[in-house]
């Protein structure tokens, strides 16, 4: 941005963030549609408005699979796959203050959808192998919630697409008991 014109649509934009950061009730939510209407009118990027320094942050996670969805994050988020590790838990970036709270967001949201597919997946998984009793012990027998409901409905959707596991018929016990 070199000419009077984009200082002056620079200034513009920096106020509009300013308002979407700290306005109050309808006026937050106006300047921030505003704000993006402008960036992508004039192809810029928010770091060019904002100003923010990148430095190296951190991010906790858990287990393989919410590292695996922290750095897909990390990669949309900053357009880079340049990622650091610290210990078996931590991935850092360079990264902006904007592009940080992004990234916190998005991994808080992505992990919870994650958990919730990973048990559906795993339902339809045992269901598709018949790793159940036959029958269902009567005290058993009581109405699922809505979450429970919800993630059901899931796993029949994933059910048809789990292909079941082969297991050499001699390893299986056909039903004898021990």
């Amino acid at each position: 941005m070199h000419n009077e014109n984009e200082e002056k649509l620079k200034r513009r934009l920096k106020k509009l963030h300013e308002l979407a950061k700290r306005g109050v009730d309808g006026e937050k939510e106006t300047a921030e549609r505003m704000f993006q209407k402008l960036l992508e009118k004039h192809k810029i990027s928010i770091d060019e408005i904002t100003d923010d320094q990148k430095k190296r942050t951190w991010f906790r996670h858990g287990v393989y699979p919410q590292r695996k969805l922290l750095v897909g994050i990390i990669c949309a988020v900053c357009d880079v796959c340049e990622y650091y590790t610290r210990g078996r838990f931590s991935v850092g970036v360079d990264c902006s203050e904007y592009q940080r709270t992004q990234i916190e967001l998005q991994f808080s949201i992505y992990k919870s959808a994650l958990k919730r597919q990973i048990e559906a997946t795993v339902i339809a998984f045992i269901w598709k192998n018949e790793l159940h009793p036959k029958t269902t012990p009567q005290h058993t027998k009581r109405e699922p919630s809505a979450e429970q409901l919800a993630l059901i409905r899931a796993a029949e959707q994933m059910y048809d697409s789990i292909e079941k596991t082969k297991i050499n018929p001699q390893l299986q016990n056909n039903g004898a008991t021990q």
